[in-house]
């Protein structure tokens, strides 16, 4: 009997030490209320069931610490309905010491709209929060954050961060624009739904669960990184103002309704190595003109709402396949098309100095392009990036190819300044033919200064398509293309 005595002595104080409340000026001057727990203290309001007979007003400091009885106090919470119906706060400054935010801590809180917070990105990340299932977030209006004193616009979650805990950003409408690095596993539910002025995510976790940006009205512009191997359920859904979805190579599984809603969305790109869609991942994207799929083996489609479009574009020889497959041809009932999907990207190395044609794209049939540099005069081409010399330049298409050409200043070929009041040139065929009055010699080099023919005659063939200078006696030369 004693001993039961004892135990429970010990049971209603421990209770008493859990329960126990004060109060304590803040550094703002607000009076604010303090449950005890163990060795921290959680926010809470003066009444019970979170009501306030005074509500705190205007801008409210939360301390990192308080004292009571000669004991000092961590604060490490944020109480259920702390602040409940308190309407007249209007920015309220937590301090980094806080790890929890329990439900309804701000509902009503119709004027809160700007929150401070002491600590790093990490630190607000990983702050629990509890909404109570209720789908209010846990500021109730949109507001600004600021952290460290810095207002959050362009958000870079530092790498190494394995999380974004639930509501972290829920309705922050200082962000504009949010960088996720690869080591994020997990973003909790409703971690950046309504943040209305968010345009712009990089997104690059390589191997995230669960959660995403749904309900980002203003979210235009998507870039998924090459880590990326899996989109989870609902990432994106809602997401309407995306106008084009792309998604990388490294991307095998898309979510259920990952993408559901995003109506202003004309063009899909699927990667190659895409081997499942979710459910309804793509339902009501009602606007998709053409969908681009780069694997020869059709994806898994769950379910008759997974994709669609007014046109699908496959990679070479893999019709049979998509013909053969569940609900491809659904979706897609003779609107289909093979498609070379290498892309080939010829780009010159200074704007400035010349600038670079694609002659003839590559395609399912003809898998060759030619490209051709042109320079600008007082320079001239030297060579390819892959140091290939040719100009024009064949290549025959089996990968992603990205090529530059390499212009230099033109010092030794003694080819003067173009002057186009000595007379016509133009190309038929591969042919130049000059029209003109002068009875000089007329030469033709190619780009890189080599002679290819001279004489005194109107009409000269050359041996390719490309870029040729014409020299007439001592006059300035003239620049032609020959495409043929």
């Amino acid at each position: 009997m004693k001993r039961l005595f004892l135990f429970v002595i010990t049971i209603m104080a421990m209770w008493q030490t859990a329960t126990a409340k004060f109060s304590s000026v803040s550094p703002s001057g607000h009076t604010l209320y303090y449950e005890v727990f163990g060795t921290h203290v959680r926010v809470t309001s003066s009444g019970e069931d979170g009501y306030w007979s005074t509500p705190p007003i205007g801008d409210l400091i939360i301390p990192d610490s308080v004292t009571n009885n000669g004991t000092t106090y961590d604060v490490k919470g944020i109480g259920y309905r702390a602040f409940f119906y308190c309407n007249g706060l209007t920015s309220i400054s937590i301090p980094l010491t806080v790890t929890y935010i329990e439900a309804f801590a701000f509902y009503e809180c119709t004027s809160l709209t700007t929150i401070y917070f002491t600590g790093s990105i990490e630190q607000w990340c990983n702050i629990g929060r509890d909404n109570g299932g209720h789908g209010n977030g846990y500021f109730y209006v949109p507001y600004r954050l600021y952290i460290g004193n810095v207002e959050i616009e362009h958000l870079v979650i530092p790498n190494g961060i394995s999380q974004i805990k639930k509501l972290s950003f829920n309705k922050c409408i200082s962000l504009l624009s949010a960088t996720i690095p690869e080591s994020i596993t997990s973003i909790g539910g409703g971690a950046f739904s309504g943040c209305t002025n968010l345009t712009t995510v990089n997104f690059n976790p390589n191997n995230l669960m669960e959660g995403g940006f749904g309900s980002c009205s203003s979210l235009a512009t998507l870039n998924i990184g090459d880590n990326v191997k899996n989109i989870p359920n609902d990432a994106f859904r809602n997401c309407s103002m995306l106008t084009s979805i792309i998604i990388p190579d490294s991307v095998t599984h898309i979510g259920d309704y990952a993408f559901k809603n995003c109506n202003h969305c004309t063009n899909i790109t699927l990667g190659k190595n895409l081997q499942y869609i979710g459910q309804g991942s793509f339902d009501q994207c009602d606007q998709v003109q053409i969908v681009t799929s780069k694997s020869e083996i059709p994806p898994t489609l769950y379910g008759s709402s997974s994709i669609a479009g007014n046109m699908l574009y496959i990679p070479c020889g893999s019709s049979s396949a998509y013909s053969l497959t569940a609900y491809w041809t659904i979706f897609f009932p003779d609107r289909f098309e093979e498609k070379l999907m290498y892309s080939l990207i010829a780009t010159s190395s200074d704007a400035s100095m010349g600038y670079v044609q694609i002659v003839t794209q590559p395609s399912c049939v003809n898998l060759e392009a030619e490209i051709v540099a042109t320079p600008y005069q007082n320079y001239r081409f030297d060579h390819w990036s892959d140091g290939n010399t040719n100009n024009p330049r064949y290549i025959v298409m089996l990968q992603d190819t990205l090529i530059q050409a390499i212009f230099v200043e033109d010092s030794d070929t003694g080819i003067d300044d173009i002057n186009p009041n000595v007379c016509t040139v133009y190309s038929q065929g591969k042919k130049i033919i000059i029209e003109t009055d002068k009875s000089d010699e007329i030469t033709i080099y190619n780009v890189c200064g080599k002679k290819i023919d001279s004489g005194r005659k109107k009409t000269f063939r050359v041996p390719s398509t490309g870029t040729y200078l014409v020299k007439i006696g001592n006059h300035p030369a003239r620049k032609i293309v020959v495409l043929g």
